[in-house]
């Protein structure tokens, strides 16, 4: 098996066990979230657009939602009526916000920035790339942007242009950990483990508290064989989690029998991508 199906049938295996880090939607985004309610009663809570930024998601997003029926035509209201709905789960209403606001603010890159990502939530993922471009062009040393765009690259299988993307990103913001664990990822999955070991060591340093990216690089070291690192690389994480995919990486790398059922059992690579888009 080459190199590159071994890395995508062990992330897509992985991901079924439970060790491989966490997708890229923050925690706090649920399907299932009270909508904000809006009307003018909402902007009168007393509160002033600079207080707004200390309230808890939903009450944040009530009192931009009052800011934006207000007036549609104000930019800033929209972008954090926009952002406010995506913190609390509200992909396809944060969508329809920064889409009917960018027809009229047609060059703001924040705009695009955040459609795209709410595109990218609600599994659109072309519509994502291509709001995300269009944020890229508006904005070419956007970090966020460029980071956000290497991983619906990666969603769409379209690895060279994600490293790509992440890359610039880091270009411009040397010290984003999840993007280079992302960077990481994207290049085991075109099947270079050796590169894709180092950019994850530089993101454990850069963030070695993060769960997640601690565990992709256990990934990547248990696909090279080297099972002692893995162990040593996992932390606290439970023993019989890590030994369970040791077991499924021994069998990936080894085993013909166990290598096809493991196949069959996966349905499509999954990348396991950090928060960070």
């Amino acid at each position: 098996m080459s190199s590159f199906r071994t890395t995508s049938v062990a992330l897509s295996v992985l991901s079924l066990i439970g060790v491989a880090g966490c997708s890229s939607a923050p925690a706090s985004q649920t399907a299932d979230v009270a909508e904000p309610i809006e009307t003018e009663a909402q902007a009168s809570q007393g509160y002033t657009r600079e207080e707004a930024a200390r309230l808890l998601p939903l009450e944040r997003a009530n009192f931009w939602a009052g800011e934006h029926s207000q007036d549609p035509n104000d930019l800033e209201a929209a972008i954090e009526f926009a952002k406010a709905l995506r913190e609390i789960g509200s992909h396809e209403r944060a969508s329809e916000v920064a889409r009917t606001t960018a027809v009229r603010h047609p060059a703001n890159a924040e705009l695009h920035l955040i459609l795209g990502r709410a595109y990218s939530s609600m599994n659109r993922i072309s519509d994502a790339r291509t709001a995300l471009q269009q944020a890229v062009f508006l904005s070419p040393r956007s970090a966020d942007a460029l980071a956000a765009l290497g991983l619906v690259h990666d969603k769409l299988g379209e690895h060279v242009s994600a490293q790509t993307a992440y890359r610039q990103a880091l270009t411009v913001e040397p010290g984003r950990a999840h993007t280079r664990s992302n960077l990481g990822l994207s290049l085991a999955l075109t099947g270079d483990l050796t590169a894709a070991e180092s950019e994850l060591r530089q993101a454990v340093e850069l963030d070695g508290r993060s769960t997640q990216i601690r565990q992709n690089l256990v990934l990547v070291l248990g696909l090279q064989g080297r099972y002692d690192e893995m162990r040593e690389a996992a932390g606290d994480a439970p023993q019989s989690v890590i030994e369970q995919n040791i077991e499924a990486l021994r069998a990936l790398r080894g085993d013909a029998a166990a290598d096809a059922a493991i196949a069959a059992t996966a349905q499509s690579p999954v990348l396991r991508s950090t928060t960070d888009g």
